[in-house]
């Protein structure tokens, strides 16, 4: 089935395809990305409920409302910075490795130095496998998925200051259907909303 024909029918229903790395492909050319959810509280406190989630850079929000689905577009990963005067060292922190993330106040920034071209906010990290750490996200580029009390899609400014906490709804363990072939690391999903086929739980889940 083409792929356009198959996201036209899903998004009559509100059901949305992922796109990004770590694809899964088949032989008719139809691929699925990994599908992350969270809940992200806003500076005033405002809880946004949001699926589909994958990071954005400046200037995208036009193409992530037209053409959503356009694989070299969505990244499921941060830029993170760590270190000390001593030096930094900037990498990808991977979606699937991250529990949860804290915007700290200017006051609790975790090194004297901000790392090169600004553009970063103190951060409190914590990963799936328990560890805690500070460091500098980078607060380029936005969040984009979609609102789950509304069903539609939506743009979060990473820009210090917007947002105070993200939490994803996975532990590092994922679902994958059966079906299709789609990977969720979401918990509170147990069917595939593309197929509506039953979850299996992989890597512990």
């Amino acid at each position: 089935m083409n792929r356009n024909i198959l996201a036209a029918c899903l998004l009559a229903t509100i059901v949305l395809i992922p796109a990004g790395a770590q694809t899964v492909s088949f032989p008719d050319d139809i691929t699925y990305d990994p599908y992350f959810s969270a809940d992200i509280r806003d500076g005033a406190g405002n809880l946004f409920r949001v699926h589909n989630l994958s990071y954005r850079l400046p200037g995208e929000e036009a193409d992530f409302f037209i053409a959503p689905n356009r694989e070299d577009r969505a990244k499921y990963y941060f830029w993170v910075t760590r270190g000390s005067d001593a030096g930094l060292a900037t990498y990808a922190l991977d979606f699937r490795k991250i529990q949860a993330i804290r915007f700290l106040p200017e006051d609790d920034s975790p090194e004297d130095i901000l790392p090169d071209g600004g553009g970063y906010a103190p951060s409190e990290f914590t990963l799936t496998d328990g560890s805690v750490f500070t460091g500098w996200l980078k607060t380029e580029g936005f969040l984009g998925g979609v609102d789950e009390e509304f069903g539609v899609r939506v743009s979060l400014n990473l820009a210090y200051g917007t947002l105070s906490t993200i939490d994803f709804r996975h532990t590092g363990t994922y679902s994958r259907c059966p079906f299709c072939g789609a990977l969720f690391y979401d918990t509170g999903l147990e069917a595939c909303p593309f197929d509506t086929t039953p979850l299996l739980p992989q890597n512990g889940g």
